[in-house]
């Protein structure tokens, strides 16, 4: 049987198909390009737009824009205040790579988020851009004020700017800490800011800035024209734009400087502490003691009540201002080395005023504007005399451990019957009796120091008597003080201790 000839694609035709197939191979990927070009704008459009509500909710929150550090691809966006996260995650662009550019601005009160766009999305021309609070894109109509330029600079689009923008925010947690003819002041940083102190010696009144206090770029002043035992009332302003563009006032801090009956180098540092739980060593006048500390709930204390040498301090009087502890037949047991004997197991006893290096005068005056944040009195640098409040975080701590209970609030403004069975040393060393059989679980170590007054002596092993920092019901002569006794384990606050009384003190870490 013959075959009948049969027609194939001629290689022309072959030709043109490849052709056709080539086109539209090409038009396939172009499509695919440009797709991809629009899905990766359109997820920066996005990113801009979730980034900018969550820097108005950190604003809302925070009363300030976060800092230019805290906007970092893949880090969570958290209140540096409140520790709210506003954001789980910082994106990052769609290129490897690629990040936006946050900035805070203006003292935190505005910011720029750098973008760029690789085509046209709807109004917006491919290039780079810059949002601002309540613009995704360069708005040359309102970027000055936004953007935080001020008269004569240039925005983004090169507009000049033709007025300055807000007002800063105010410098916050302005502090004012007192020493002898002089205050020294600091506060919290404004961004971009440059500062003015202002002083007066009335309440709410300033007039001109201090001088030389003003246009300072540190967040600290120390006022060295303050003089002794003058109440000082200040406040700071921050200021932009060349000085032209001021914040509101600062909150107020006041205090009245003084001089101390012991100098920083008399009162001495602690060395060879890093953490609570560390010895800490205090040398002065060839005395060298060492305290244990201890950590309790938070609260790093002394495991031992203060022993410095104040027998070179101007002004103060054995006796009267401050005493060793006595034996039990009324005479001092103490020696010149205090490693030894009952002074370096029980401190030294001081009146209230000489716990809190203020002047002798403080025992018959009230002294609260004498009392900074922290008070270090007669602690090492670092250390502070605990205030009311601080005690009674620890003793309500103790009750709760002593029951055991939760939420005690015995110590708030009174006494607990049982926060004594955790904090007094055990045992008879120290105290005459034992009564409710302390245990010391936390290691607080309260020990008999008893108390001394114009020469009558209390009887060591008798009581142990702690100043606080804080003033009394009567402030003109009494202080706050905690108390524990030998026959029990209650721990008692009085609201108005005598200040001429010569009473134990602990020092806690600030």
């Amino acid at each position: 049987m013959k075959l009948k000839n049969q027609k194939g694609f001629t290689l022309i035709e072959l030709l043109v198909v490849i052709v056709i197939i080539g086109i539209l191979a090409t038009l396939a990927i172009v499509a695919l390009s440009a797709a991809k070009v629009k899905a990766r704008d359109a997820k920066r459009i996005s990113d801009i737009k979730q980034m900018q509500t969550a820097l108005e909710l950190y604003y809302n929150e925070e009363n300030t824009y976060p800092p230019t550090s805290a906007l970092t691809a893949g880090q969570a966006l958290v209140g540096t205040q409140s520790g709210k996260t506003f954001m789980g995650k910082i994106p990052a662009g769609p290129n490897t790579g690629e990040t936006y550019t946050y900035a805070q601005i203006n003292g935190g009160i505005s910011y720029t988020l750098g973008y760029a766009l690789e085509k046209a999305v709807n109004e917006l021309a491919a290039g780079g851009y810059t949002a601002t609070p309540g613009s995704i894109f360069n708005d040359c109509a309102s970027d000055c004020a936004n953007a935080g330029r001020c008269i004569g600079a240039t925005d983004n689009c090169g507009k000049v700017c033709a007025s300055n923008p807000p007002a800063p925010i105010p410098p916050a947690s302005l502090s004012a800490t007192p020493g002898n003819n002089q205050v020294s002041l600091s506060w919290t940083a404004v961004s971009g800011a440059v500062y003015d102190v202002y002083r007066s010696t009335t309440a709410g009144s300033y007039g001109s800035v201090l001088s030389g206090a003003s246009d300072l770029s540190a967040t600290t002043y120390t006022d060295t024209t303050a003089i002794n035992a003058t109440k000082y009332y200040y406040v700071v302003k921050a200021k932009i734009c060349s000085g032209s563009v001021a914040s509101a006032n600062s909150n107020e801090a006041n205090t009245t400087p003084y001089a101390s009956l012991c100098s920083a180098v008399q009162v001495g540092s602690c060395t060879g502490f890093t953490n609570c739980g560390d010895n800490c060593s205090v040398s002065y006048n060839g005395w060298t003691t060492i305290y244990n500390t201890v950590n309790i709930n938070g609260q790093c204390w002394f495991k031992r009540n203060l022993r410095i040498n104040t027998t070179q301090c101007s002004g103060l009087t054995k006796n009267t201002h401050y005493r060793c502890v006595s034996n039990t037949s009324n005479a001092e047991d103490c020696t010149s080395v205090p490693t030894s004997g009952t002074a370096s197991t029980l401190g030294y006893l001081y009146t209230w005023a000489s716990a809190m290096n203020l002047p002798i005068s403080c025992d018959t005056a009230n002294c609260s504007s004498y009392i900074s944040t922290n008070h270090q009195g007669l602690c090492p640098s670092g250390w502070h005399v605990p205030t009311d409040d601080e005690w009674a975080t620890l003793i309500n701590y103790a009750e709760d451990q002593a029951v055991p209970t939760t939420g005690s609030t015995c110590a708030t403004g009174g006494n607990c019957s049982n926060a004594g069975k955790v904090l007094k040393e055990t045992g008879t060393t120290y105290w005459t009796t034992a009564g409710g059989s302390p245990t010391d679980a936390l290691g607080f170590s309260m020990r008999g120091n008893s108390y001394y007054v114009a020469g009558n002596w209390d009887g060591r092993g008798l009581r142990s008597w702690l100043w606080s920092a804080s003033q009394g019901s009567n402030p003109i002569t009494g202080a706050m003080s905690r108390y524990a006794v030998n026959t029990s384990v209650v721990i008692t606050r009085d609201a108005n201790s005598d200040k001429a009384y010569l009473f134990g003190v602990r020092c806690v870490k600030n």
